[in-house]
């Protein structure tokens, strides 16, 4: 009978198998192992948990090295700071830099010692290679942008003009790293998203596809936690302002504690505060070993007359 790691491999349909793209390996409770993600970056793995490391979890690593024959493993949980801690480490040292793909276009992954990421959530693959296919002749907003693989996908697929607006500064530098790794230039601006929403809207600024994605929490400009859930409204109402009439909305929510009903009356509530009319149009593609159900959608925003 196929082990529970064998099961989680084949859901894969071979891309476990293969270097050159990041593929989630292990999506916690989905296959099985709760609070255990697993991320292949090409010959090297990324996981992180939420308990302590058992012997059974070590066993399991151990394992998957041996079966993808992958050169380092890092396991990584979070420490009392909020930062990520490694706990586990398994052949060699994971690099500091590791360049990839994602469809045609190159990403750039950063592994920092103390850190839970590095730099690209493969949950959003299908989505990030739709906006390539779609953003020919487009103006282009990505909000917490964090590595800027949305709006370098869209830079690919032809986009007129790319903004990435993420508050902190690191994540300006791994977008630019990007930038180099695939030839195109974007415009990277370091500001709290909804600030800068809010002043756009002032200026008579509007794109033509808004990519909203924000962290479950952040913070805001004054050092403030900020809560998607309790603000989910307000930071869509800024977003909402700067879409072109016409024009879409592709936004994401990763609050596991918010159903997807609640998100949809929160796009409608925060379309009817900046006087626009919102329409779903798609729902996303999310791929099938997403360790959390993402809500939202594609969005079709237009103004009321």
């Amino acid at each position: 009978m196929p082990s529970g790691l064998d099961k989680a491999l084949a859901r894969r349909a071979g891309r476990a198998e293969q270097s050159r793209e990041v593929c989630r390996l292990i999506a916690g409770k989905n296959d099985g192992f709760d609070g255990l993600v697993v991320d292949r970056l090409g010959d090297y793995a990324f996981a992180t948990c939420h308990d302590e490391l058992s012997k059974q979890t070590e066993e399991l690593l151990r394992r998957l090295m041996q079966q993808l024959s992958l050169r380092g493993l890092s396991l990584r949980s979070r420490a009392k700071s909020g930062q990520g801690q490694e706990i586990l480490r398994l052949g060699e040292t994971l690099p500091e830099r590791i360049e990839l793909f994602e469809g045609e276009a190159s990403a750039v992954l950063r592994i920092h010692p103390d850190s839970l990421s590095y730099g690209l959530f493969p949950d959003l693959r299908l989505e990030r290679l739709r906006v390539a296919q779609s953003s020919a002749g487009l103006n282009v907003l990505n909000l917490y942008a964090y590595s800027g693989l949305f709006g370098i996908h869209a830079a690919r697929g032809g986009a007129l003009d790319v903004v990435q607006v993420d508050a902190l500064k690191s994540m300006l530098n791994m977008i630019e790293a990007n930038e180099h790794a695939n030839a195109v230039l974007t415009r990277r601006i370091c500001d709290d998203a909804l600030s800068y929403c809010q002043r756009a809207a002032r200026r008579g600024r509007s794109f033509d596809l808004v990519i909203h994605d924000p962290p479950t929490f952040g913070r805001d400009p004054k050092g403030r936690s900020r809560s998607t859930k309790k603000s989910l409204v307000e930071m869509l109402s800024a977003c909402l302002s700067v879409v072109a009439d016409g024009g879409r909305l592709l936004s994401i929510v990763n609050t596991a504690s918010m159903s997807a009903l609640q998100v949809d009356q929160q796009h409608k509530e925060a379309a009817e505060r900046c006087n626009k009319r919102v329409r779903r149009v798609d729902d996303l593609r999310i791929c099938s070993d997403s360790p959390s159900p993402l809500k939202g959608g594609w969005y079709e925003i237009n103004s009321i007359r």
